[in-house]
């Protein structure tokens, strides 16, 4: 029986293009670990002529007798066709009468080359190099190669290995920075009361965006336009309501960029020549203005656009890049278990003696999953709110027979209270 032997391609190569000047590519396969060199997809490369291509023989073979002598090597491309510029070669080290050999192309993508005049069989550690190889590229199509060693005894695969030698990537990103939204709104709706060492009336929301040091990027800053559009409600900045951010007023700022507000208050877009990072300060108006600010999630939209040295314009796209939220400060209160279904009543009660409104939060935990309800009522001011029908619904419509129940209610010193009846014998159970 064969044992399979460990080969080894050495894929070193220097990459040219039709269009775009020079780019550098290869990479590495040892015992089918890949290193293959990234392409940006922006570049227009069309054409890649790699360097010399090495397989090394491993120690197995020099045992098998009956299979050991080489009669052909095969070389077949997946994700890309055969260049006609492509002038393949081979040798084989420790080999006589093998190199020159003039190889023959069955189909656009396999080279075979008829080593059968060979004197001796190669030792271990000999090597086979390919060179000459040129592909044909099809933009974003990434390109794997294959190196069988076949025996003079029944066409056997002595050997073979393969991996990964081109592969396409954007060259350019976008992604959330180091600093997102994470304002906590205080109970008076007016300020932020958080986390620890925020700024009480100021958030700053990040958008990064990279450009990938590549093998082949040839994107010039003089072609290159980036856009980065904050989405969220900025309505509560305009105190007076008359459409413009004015001196006293809550503001947006931005660096790394030109920024401009939508007249609607609902995004603010940085437009630069550059990559980086983008960042958005969002000013709250001060306390004395009696503005309530909301708690809500933000987004982001990035785009890149670009010329590349073909001449060719394209953008990179990416949307809904989830950039932070803020919260309000509350009350969370845990119910440790509370049991649902046509046999029980539910009553959780919630109790604020605040001047404003909050809203109630609910997460149910049993039966295996976990379930939440960003809003099941609202908690008005000075007053007690009754939920425990809209708890039980909400445990009805996921499943949950019974479980832990937590209630976060966005007033300061809230009570939450809950209680539940067993509907056959009247019994009811205070469980917070």
């Amino acid at each position: 029986m064969l044992k399979k032997s460990l080969l080894a391609i050495s894929l070193a190569a220097a990459v040219g293009t039709v269009n775009a000047g020079t780019l550098n590519a290869g990479g590495t396969v040892v015992a089918n670990t890949t290193n293959p060199q990234t392409i940006s997809s922006q570049s227009g490369a069309t054409v890649a002529s790699l360097n010399t291509l090495t397989m090394t023989i491993g120690s197995t073979l020099a045992v098998r007798d009956n299979y050991k002598t080489l009669d052909k090597v095969k070389v077949t491309v997946t994700g890309a066709t055969l260049s006609a510029s492509s002038n393949a070669t081979i040798s084989v080290s420790g080999l006589a009468g093998v190199a020159p050999v003039n190889p023959t192309y069955p189909d656009a993508n396999t080279i075979l080359f008829d080593v059968a005049s060979a004197s001796s069989t190669p030792a271990a550690g000999s090597t086979i190099s390919i060179g000459g190889v040129a592909l044909a590229l099809t933009a974003g199509q990434n390109v794997s190669m294959t190196i069988e060693a076949i025996s003079t005894v029944a066409g056997v695969v002595i050997d073979s290995a393969s991996g990964a030698v081109l592969n396409f990537a954007n060259e350019f990103a976008a992604k959330k920075g180091s600093n997102v939204a994470n304002a906590v709104i205080s109970f008076d709706r007016l300020t932020f009361s958080g986390p620890t060492g925020h700024s009480t009336s100021a958030d700053v929301i990040e958008v990064d965006i990279t450009d990938a040091a590549l093998t082949h990027s040839d994107v010039t800053a003089s072609g290159l336009a980036t856009t980065v559009k904050l989405n969220g409600n900025f309505s509560f900045l305009d105190v007076d309501g008359d459409g413009t951010l004015e001196a006293g007023e809550g503001s947006i700022t931005g660096a790394g960029g030109t920024l401009a507000v939508a007249k609607d208050l609902q995004s603010a877009t940085i437009t630069a020549n550059s990559v980086g990072t983008k960042a958005f300060t969002v000013t709250l108006p001060a306390a004395s203005k009696k503005v309530q600010v909301s708690a809500q999630t933000y987004t982001a939209d990035a785009t890149v656009a670009y010329t590349n040295a073909a001449g060719k314009a394209g953008s990179v796209v990416t949307s809904g890049i989830a950039v932070g939220s803020w919260t309000l400060d509350g009350t969370t209160e845990a119910l440790q278990f509370m049991p649902f279904g046509s046999q029980y009543a539910n009553s959780v009660t919630v109790t604020n003696t605040s001047a404003i409104a909050g809203d109630i939060m609910v997460t149910i935990t049993g039966n295996g999953k976990t379930t939440t309800a960003t809003k099941v009522g609202t908690a008005a001011a000075k007053s007690v709110t009754q939920v425990g029908k809209e708890i039980a619904a909400l445990a009805a419509a996921n499943g949950i027979t019974e479980g832990y129940v937590s209630v976060t209610t966005n007033a300061a010193n809230a009570k939450i209270v809950g209680i539940y009846y067993a509907k056959a014998d009247g019994d009811r159970v205070l469980t917070k």
